[in-house]
């Protein structure tokens, strides 16, 4: 039987609702954006005049729905970014683990690395690491 503790469980679904969130506000966006390519289209090919007015209050409209700003967007990318350059990991501080134990769990961090996020700084470098 497969045992997971609760923690990593809990980082895990945090990771996951941020990076919901994201795609979330990115679909709305990209719904706007090809909404408005529709009607700049259709207005060209019936020889009509858009109004700009018009465009503007749909997405007026469509962005009150959305809470989220791009600011905050922007924001939770770099969290999320930040957040997956570092393993789950079920001890962050405190107690010193030795003999079997240790083995044990540097063995666990170990197969969780591959699962990680290099930050820009190493993948400039191109280290290799093995696992």
């Amino acid at each position: 039987s497969l045992q997971i503790d609760g923690r990593i469980l809990q980082k895990a679904q945090h990771r996951a609702a941020i990076a919901t969130q994201i795609i979330k506000y990115e679909q709305v966006q990209s719904q706007q954006k090809s909404e408005q390519s529709w009607f700049q289209k259709a207005a060209a090919e019936a020889d009509i005049d858009l109004d700009d007015n018009l465009l503007e209050e749909t997405t007026l409209s469509s962005g009150k729905k959305n809470e989220i700003t791009s600011k905050e967007i922007v924001q939770m990318k770099q969290h999320l970014a930040q957040l997956l350059t570092e393993p789950l990991r079920t001890q962050q501080f405190g107690k010193f683990v030795g003999g079997k134990e240790a083995m044990e769990r540097l063995k666990q961090e170990e197969s969780t690395k591959q699962f990680c996020v290099l930050p820009n700084k190493m993948k400039k470098r191109k280290k290799k690491y093995k696992f």
